[in-house]
């Protein structure tokens, strides 16, 4: 159980609705509050004013969360989307941020979709879902894939993934790719190793291709719901150093994926968060 809450955005679209149920799913499994974010300056093409009609749209969503006992908090960051999403996780101490891979492709991510800016900006994990699809399957029961080269920052996924294949009783199937003459298998079964200390018995796949190609493979041939890997590479100053492999999958992936926040891993534990006022995290509603 954990009361560090999952922010989840929402335009009341059918899009972003279908994130806000897999977030809902997440919170259930983990027995985590939700907290569900409307920027009222997002809203475009209804008859009503922009927070009015947020109000409605985040009180909706509330609605249908309580109905499966979910506690539930309700945003209206008066900022622009990304910032708003950002700062109510930063001000929360969200443990993820949930959002629709609406703008990941195409013209959408070539002018900065919202989901593109939250994984680059947010200092928390952060799920991106698949929602061009009218439904996804159940994350319960579904396999969770995950990297590991076997530094401390992939470790940080490997404790994520392990947490969420316990959660949500799913298999889960750690991956390492390398370089011939070096072997995944000393990451792989170090990863394993924590795995079988946490009551998971993982599968593991040593490969020799591309990671990002590699984990995308082994999450199609197993059906995974999620993909879980590190966010080395999504924020700045690491981008021009580090291969961005997280990037690459949050495009491109047919499945969920988990960004697990690790920027602050090699830098020492304990380092406050920093990025975006208190204040663009304003709430319009509280369960107690």
């Amino acid at each position: 159980m954990s009361q560090d809450p999952i922010v989840v955005g929402t335009d009341g679209s059918r899009r972003a609705e279908l994130a806000v149920d897999k977030a809902g799913e997440l919170a259930q499994a983990l027995g985590a509050p939700v907290h569900v974010v409307c920027v009222p300056s997002a809203i475009a093409g209804k008859d009503w004013p922009p927070r009015i009609t947020a109000q409605q749209i985040v009180a909706d969503a509330g609605d249908r969360l309580r109905g499966r006992g979910i506690a539930v908090q309700t945003h209206l960051p008066k900022s622009d989307a990304a910032l708003g999403l950002v700062a109510v996780a930063e001000h929360e101490q969200a443990q993820m941020i949930v959002v629709g891979n609406k703008g990941m492709t195409g013209i959408g991510r070539a002018l900065g979709s919202l989901p593109n800016r939250v994984s680059h900006q947010a200092r928390c994990d952060v799920l991106i879902v698949p929602t061009k699809s009218r439904s996804l399957p159940e994350f319960r029961g579904g396999s969770i894939v995950v990297g590991t080269d076997g530094s401390r920052r992939a470790g940080r996924a490997v404790k994520e993934a392990i947490r969420l294949s316990k959660a949500l009783d799913g298999d889960l199937h750690i991956v390492s790719s390398s370089r011939p003459p070096e072997s995944p298998g000393p990451a792989l079964a170090e990863a394993a190793a924590e795995a079988a200390d946490n009551g998971v018995n993982a599968i593991t796949h040593p490969r020799h291709d591309d990671p990002a190609d590699a984990l995308l493979d082994v999450a199609k041939k197993n059906d995974a719901t999620i993909i879980v890997v590190g966010s080395k590479g999504m924020h700045a100053g690491e981008r021009e150093w580090f291969g961005n492999i997280p990037d690459k999958l949050s495009h491109t992936a047919f499945c969920g994926v988990l960004i697990a926040y690790t920027a602050e891993v090699s830098d020492g534990a304990g380092e406050a968060m920093s990025g975006v006022a208190a204040e663009d995290a304003g709430s319009s509603g509280e369960d107690t």
